[in-house]
């Protein structure tokens, strides 16, 4: 779990992260404003045996459920790739004047 690995201090772990409460808002927010965005929803949720057991020497309180963001499975989705962005721009200096 990369939320539990990244935001985990010592014996203490912030269980209502609020990066995650961020995230949602802000697709929510998108959408009213005419972005297509993901269907995302918070959820509680416990973690699987094995990472409980991964994580038990220095985190705590491994019994309660965690907040994390949930997306909707989208068939035949494609990322677009680290250079995405990079590639994009140069693409548009092309067809300038």
């Amino acid at each position: 779990m990369a939320s539990l690995d990244s935001y985990s201090y010592g014996k203490g772990y912030n269980s209502d992260y609020f990066g995650d409460y961020k995230e949602c808002l802000a697709m929510r927010l998108y959408s009213l404003f005419g972005a297509i965005t993901s269907e995302i929803t918070l959820s509680l949720q416990s973690l699987h045996q094995k990472d409980k057991v991964k994580f038990a020497g220095y985190i705590s309180d491994l019994d309660t459920p965690k907040l994390h963001v949930m997306s909707k499975f989208i068939d035949g989705f494609k990322e677009l790739g680290e250079h995405f962005i990079r590639d994009y721009k140069q693409s548009l200096h092309k067809g300038s004047y």
